[in-house]
């Protein structure tokens, strides 16, 4: 399986336990529309700063790579992540 499929999977499967997306962007200007609730969550304000604070989040919601490109791994979970997955 490729990293890009194992961490989709991953990251579906991690909807199922109950966590959410780190942002929320709008379509209309990139702007940070929702966060999750977690405490131990980096704080973003739009696409380009939420990608740097955010990319390697597992719950980040864009892929870490395209086709073309090298992929950056987005494997990370916090604490807060690991508490919401037990419940």
């Amino acid at each position: 399986m490729t990293p890009v499929l194992s961490e989709r999977t991953a990251h579906e499967a991690a909807h199922d336990l109950s966590l959410m997306h780190p942002a929320q962007l709008s379509p209309k200007d990139d702007s940070v529309v929702a966060r999750d609730a977690l405490d131990d969550t980096d704080g973003c304000m739009d696409d380009s700063d939420c990608e740097d604070e955010l990319g390697d989040d597992l719950m980040y919601p864009f892929a870490g790579c395209w086709w073309d490109s090298e992929c950056d791994s987005q494997d990370d979970l916090t604490e807060d992540h690991g508490t919401v997955m037990r419940r």
